[in-house]
């Protein structure tokens, strides 16, 4: 039987990646402002997954903010879908002439898959089935 708390339970998750991945893009920004280039050569690319990934479960969690359990479990599952074709359909390099546009596009893939991972999980909880529990 589902209830309101593995909803309430997944909304508390995502608030929590968003809360780590906040202190992480603001201890980026403090690294950026500090050195520009010892930033740039160790910490940009960590810094635009970090982005990127703040900006999917910023983006998941005001979707799923009023809807019900069903919903957000249509949401979730068509979301991990449309990465999933993503994923499997696009070529894994841009092919661009820009160096920076092609590092940009791998890390794309790297975290969508990361995020396509998590979001597994996440349905597993709605759908209460024990193979998707979350690790602890």
């Amino acid at each position: 039987m589902k209830t309101t708390n593995e909803l309430e339970w997944v909304k508390s998750r995502i608030a929590s990646r968003i809360s780590k991945l906040e202190t992480a893009a603001t201890e980026y920004k403090k690294q950026m402002e500090l050195d520009f280039e010892r930033f740039f050569h160790d910490y940009a690319g960590q810094m635009y997954s970090t982005s990127y990934e703040l900006q999917a479960y910023r983006t998941l969690s005001s979707a799923i903010q009023n809807m019900d359990q069903t919903e957000a479990e249509e949401h979730i599952r068509a979301t991990i879908m449309m990465w999933t074709n993503e994923l499997l359909e696009m070529p894994l390099e841009k092919n661009s002439t820009n160096r920076m546009a092609n590092i940009g596009f791998s890390l794309q893939l790297k975290v969508k898959q990361k995020l396509r991972e998590y979001y597994i999980r996440l349905l597993g909880v709605l759908e209460d089935t024990e193979s998707h529990q979350p690790k602890k």
